[in-house]
């Protein structure tokens, strides 16, 4: 049985934190639309056609779970003993530690194919969108990732007029092409693309337990700004007293208020698409 050795290598330096800095191209669109061709991933959990990956937002900082790769977890000890107390406080709370999941899409651009193969980092709604084509009845569709005869898809930026900490949010609106067609006219390039897609999981260094726990340490300790979800999916800061008031709804306790006790302040968790900026913090955690 053979193995790719250099492959193993660089998993072993991701998992012990001693990675280098990865070389991988983000695609990084501005408003307009664009024509897309979706590529099979490598390296993938069963049953899993893109790559996804479990980050937890330490004072707001992505951070991957060590969990997901069976390694000691901080985190994931801490949520498991939160849940284990039975308290309505530490559940709310531990619910605000869960790991959001990120999907890693390998992407060619049309009119752009000298750029070799992209990823494109997804949002949950994005992420929910081609899951949908895959399981279409109409098998045009549901093979858009074919190399042969897969369809590319329309994706659609444009302004919502929303905001996020000052920066414009957009709207992303994917559709399938109605036409089929190969990846590339030429099979040889077509075959050097589909050998060329990375694995998004090398961008991301893997934190020793310790660097986690001081992480979470601070995180607690009220490093991180509270943040609660809002009708528009987009986390707004809170003040103390609203903070206060929004833990002490979400308790389910029947106490005289006089003698009921504050449980404890915490940010509340992000929405998937408050973090859609994720990769702007790519070459901070990577170096």
């Amino acid at each position: 049985m053979s193995f790719d050795l250099d492959a193993i290598r660089k998993k072993i330096e991701r998992l012990s934190g001693r990675g280098t800095k990865s070389n991988i191209q983000m695609w990084k669109a501005d408003l307009g639309i664009y024509k897309i061709r979706v590529l099979p991933g490598k390296n993938l959990k069963e049953g899993v056609p893109f790559c996804e990956l479990d980050f937890y937002y330490l004072n707001d900082k992505p951070v991957l779970a060590p969990a997901q790769f069976g390694k000691p977890d901080p985190v994931a000890e801490l949520i498991k003993q939160l849940y284990r107390s039975g308290t309505p406080e530490d559940k709310a709370f531990a619910k605000t530690l869960r790991p959001n999941t990120r999907t890693y899409v390998p992407i060619v651009v049309r009119g752009e194919e000298d750029k070799g193969v992209l990823i494109w980092s997804c949002n949950k709604n994005v992420n929910l969108r081609l899951l949908g084509f895959l399981v279409e009845e109409d098998e045009d569709i549901a093979n858009f990732m074919d190399p042969v005869n897969g369809l590319d898809l329309k994706v659609e930026i444009k302004a919502s007029g929303k905001k996020f900490n000052d920066r414009p949010v957009n709207d992303i609106i994917v559709d399938p092409g109605r036409k089929s067609s190969p990846l590339h006219q030429d099979p040889a390039v077509a075959k050097k693309l589909l050998d060329s897609v990375p694995d998004p999981a090398e961008m991301w260094q893997l934190k020793s337990y310790e660097e986690i726990k001081q992480l979470l340490e601070d995180h607690i300790s009220g490093g991180a700004s509270p943040v609660i979800e809002c009708n528009d999916e987009q986390p707004q800061k809170l003040t103390v007293d609203a903070l206060d008031k929004l833990v002490d709804e979400s308790s389910v306790q029947e106490q005289d208020n006089k003698s009921q006790k504050k449980p404890r302040k915490a940010p509340t968790k992000p929405t998937q698409e408050a973090i859609d900026d994720i990769d702007s913090a790519l070459d901070a955690l990577t170096k």
